[in-house]
């Protein structure tokens, strides 16, 4: 038995490829924004980690300062801290920032602090001050100086 169909009993095929074709340009709309958020966050959670970084170099160099005794300007870009039982020396030059722990009884121990070119300058006047500045992107902290020891 044949039935007669009307005209609105189902989707044609054209109806068909356009719904697919829509659905297809959302997917990829989609696709593009997820990977555009996945890129966007490994770019930021870099930039965190290179702050985080620079961040603590910067803790460690005001910790240092906060304790020396004494310092000494050893060539540009190196200054030396005193303390009772060793020396803390930081340089900076354009392989980064380093600090070495100099001790008479043992090897001095190295670290380094960044790895971006650093630029140490120790000014005198009017207090005594220490500018640690990353030219790269003109990123600069200033540092009090321990009062020179009188002998």
């Amino acid at each position: 038995m044949m039935t007669n169909r009307t005209s609105e009993a189902g989707v044609t095929l054209i109806e068909m490829l356009a719904a697919l074709s829509v659905s297809a340009m959302i997917g990829v709309a989609g696709f593009a924004l997820l990977e555009s958020v996945v890129q966007t966050e490994a770019g930021v959670a870099g930039r965190l980690d290179t702050l985080s970084k620079r961040d603590r170099a910067f803790q460690v160099l005001a910790l240092d300062l906060s304790q020396a005794q004494d310092f000494e300007v050893r060539a540009a870009g190196q200054v030396s801290l005193t303390y009772l039982t060793h020396q803390i020396e930081w340089r900076g030059d354009m392989d980064g920032l380093e600090r070495r722990i100099i001790r008479k009884d043992r090897a001095v121990f190295v670290q380094t602090a960044l790895k971006t070119a650093t630029q140490i300058t120790v000014s005198e006047a009017p207090a005594a001050q220490l500018t640690l500045r990353l030219p790269e992107k003109d990123l600069w902290r200033i540092f009090p100086l321990p009062k020179r020891s009188v002998p």
